[in-house]
């Protein structure tokens, strides 16, 4: 009776119970160093409040307790009770477990949870853990694009594998480029990818070419190569290395580069620096074209032009019929100059040329071969000699003449020209005559004496005119600088560099003339313009004159000529040396001058 009497009190007074839900727990394949939690529920499923005295964990260590109902776990938060159940409510407190192994390999433990549960008072539930690596692989292992037009695209996929037992992770801010180039045609679109076991994933890789590079020798379009670069979690593989090829394949426009290759004065002698140029000087320049298609470009296919110059000037260039390649330029004022040169190919693709990105002839001749960087060409012509004047005339038809007057000179003085034919300067049978004083007048008299035996300088000839052997230079030069004494003989006779040049002479059909003058002797020089028959009817002309290096005229006149024989005298340049000059205006002065 006591005994029954015992059973009857305890169970009026309940009995706890416990349960734990999963019986077991399997965790994630992992990688090493990564982790993963788990969770397991303790429920109180009897009549009488359940009290967990203790939780621990048996076996391999990289099993963990972390959570204990929302806390951190800890060990001393035991004994630790849980109400008992009420009808349909289960009272229960979760634990969070971690899995965090540090090695690959298969890992087991068990969780124990000991209560006042008297029929489980010590239940076991078996965790169960494995970490291996994840094995990427990369479908295909080089992606092609083939020919590709240019400011065009194309895509191809990269297929990403996971053969592995553990995710693999794939950061698109992983993803790099082999060059590191910012400008790289390749382009890849790619989220941040988690790939479990066995499945895959793609990635597209773009292909945008914007440029065209050649190869130095062939001139042939050169390919965009590069490698995509993979960086993941996959430690054996890291990073898996995709090659990557590209070819532009547009039908393009001719690539051109221009350069000066020689310059020369208008006496013929060479310029040091071919970028120095002077009015009348020639430039010689070459044009380097190449089709990268490979076709031939001819001579026809080449159209130079001057998009640029300065106020006054009419010059073209200078193109052989034979020799596209290799054009001239003669400047006639001064200023700055844009030449540039358009090329098309056979099939009629034109390579366009922006005017006010050109090169300066340094940085042109600079340019390596095959760089095609300046297809226009800045030129700036700035004085050379002590004095050089400008005319320039507005209007077609007219024809004006610039006279420089010598001091004390004559206006429309002839020079006579004993060195050759005048009417054939290449005649091979002309015999050197002497410039021969006879009264008032110079004439040309052929030698008749030894000019080594007179004693005669260097380009002198001998002449006796009955009063014996006598030296005499070979031209009767005038004392004004025109179009009828153009190289007169100035200064230290015999000694060209202190002489005037009418460099360019322009009658009917251009509108510009100018000369110079280096060491000239002290003095006062008239500048004069002439207006020249047939063509009459006004025309509003302008002289510049600039002294040696000066890039702006230090003195400019306007004026009208109405009609011929209209002489305009314009200023008068008051020499005294290199350090002390001026140019004086003769105020509009205007006579009735022929000059026949």
């Amino acid at each position: 009776m006591s005994l029954a009497g015992c059973d009857e009190h305890r169970l009026a007074e309940g009995q706890p119970a416990i349960e734990l839900t999963p019986e077991s727990l399997s965790f994630r394949t992992l990688n090493v160093f990564e982790e993963d939690l788990q969770r397991l529920a303790v429920l109180s499923i009897g009549t009488a409040s359940l009290i967990i005295s203790e939780i621990r964990l048996e076996g391999d260590s990289v099993f963990g307790l972390q959570e204990w109902n929302g806390g951190s776990f800890s060990a001393g938060g035991f004994p630790d009770s849980l109400a008992p159940r009420d009808g349909d409510q289960t009272p229960s407190k979760e634990l969070v477990l971690v899995f965090a192994p540090e090695q690959e390999g298969d890992f087991s433990a068990d969780l124990i949870v000991v209560s006042n549960d008297e029929q489980e008072p010590s239940l076991r539930v078996n965790l169960s853990g494995k970490c291996s690596v994840p094995n990427i692989e990369v479908v295909p292992e080089s992606l092609d694009f083939g020919g590709v037009g240019l400011s065009s695209s194309a895509s191809l996929s990269l297929s990403i594998r996971n053969t592995g037992e553990s995710d693999l992770l794939l950061l698109a801010a992983d993803v790099a480029l082999g060059s590191g180039a910012a400008d790289s045609p390749f382009i890849w679109r790619s989220d941040d990818l988690t790939i479990g076991p066995g499945d895959q994933d793609v990635m597209h890789v773009l292909y945008t070419p914007t440029q065209l590079r050649l190869d130095p020798v062939s001139h042939a379009v050169l390919a965009d190569e590069d490698t995509l670069l993979l960086y993941s979690n996959d430690s054996d593989d890291n990073p898996v290395s995709v090659g990557l090829r590209g070819i532009p394949a547009d039908n393009v426009p001719p690539l051109v580069g221009i350069k000066v290759i020689a310059a020369e004065k208008i006496t013929g002698a060479q310029l040091p620096d071919p970028c120095a140029l002077a009015p009348s000087d020639l430039a010689t320049l070459e044009a380097e074209v190449v089709d990268p298609e490979g076709a031939d470009i001819g001579n026809s296919h080449l159209t130079w032009r001057v998009e640029k110059g300065p106020v006054g000037s009419r010059r073209l260039m200078l193109v052989p019929a034979d020799d596209a390649f290799h054009p001239g330029f003669k400047p006639d004022v001064f200023g700055q100059y844009t030449v540039c040169l358009e090329a098309t190919d056979p099939q009629g693709n034109v390579r366009a040329y922006d005017v006010d990105a050109a090169c300066t002839c340094a940085e042109a001749n600079a340019q390596a071969a095959g760089s095609f960087a300046c297809p226009c060409l800045q030129l700036n012509v700035v004085p050379r000699e002590d004095i050089h004047v400008e005319l320039t005339w507005d209007r077609l038809g007219p024809d004006l003449d610039l006279h420089l007057v010598a001091p004390g000179g004559e206006f429309c003085s002839p020079t006579q020209e004993c060195r050759y034919n005048a009417f054939e300067p290449d005649d091979p049978d002309w015999a050197k005559v002497a410039c021969v004083q006879d009264g008032p007048l110079q004439t040309c008299r052929q030698p008749n004496c030894d000019p080594f035996a007179a004693g005669c300088a260097d380009g002198q000839e001998c002449y006796d005119d009955g009063a014996g052997p006598a030296c005499h230079w070979q031209r009767c030069s005038g004392s004004d600088c025109f179009w009828d004494g153009r190289n007169p003989d100035w200064g230290l006779a015999g000694q060209s560099s202190d002489d005037p040049l009418l460099a360019i002479d322009c009658g009917q059909g251009c509108r510009a003339e100018t000369f110079y003058l280096s060491l000239p002797e002290s003095g006062n020089y008239r500048l004069m313009v002439n207006y020249y028959p047939p063509d009459e009817g006004m025309t509003r002309a302008t002289v510049r004159v600039y002294f040696k290096g000066d890039a702006l005229p230090v003195a400019e006149y306007s004026s009208e000529l109405n009609g011929i024989c209209d002489t305009w005298n314009v200023a008068q340049i008051e020499w005294v040396d290199r350090n002390d000059h001026q140019v004086v205006s003769l105020g509009d002065s205007h006579t009735e001058l022929c000059c026949d």
